[in-house]
């Protein structure tokens, strides 16, 4: 993480900000699958050539109430923060 970055967004920036002026222009992401692709699409429009790297793999099958509704929490707010950012002109 770099300092001063509160979103996925303000991480592209600040990374563009300390990594461009090194010609770094390919890096390798490292987050959870569901923030995968907001994460590569925000670091694509900062200039950056992304190499995919999930730390974690989407449950084909999900067991009880608890676990689908936790679930279904985390896809909805990742599809509401990709609706954000491609309002934004961050994607």
């Amino acid at each position: 993480m770099v300092r001063g970055g509160r979103t996925t967004h303000e991480e592209a920036v600040a990374l563009a900000e300390v990594l461009r002026p090194r010609r770094v222009r390919r890096i390798l992401l490292v987050t959870n699958s569901l923030h995968l692709t907001r994460a590569a699409g925000a670091l694509e429009r900062a200039g950056f050539q992304v190499a995919l790297a999930p730390t974690d793999v989407v449950p084909t099958s999900v067991r009880g109430a608890q676990e689908r509704l936790a679930l279904l929490r985390q896809v909805a707010l990742e599809v509401a923060a990709r609706a954000f950012y491609r309002l934004a002109g961050y994607l």
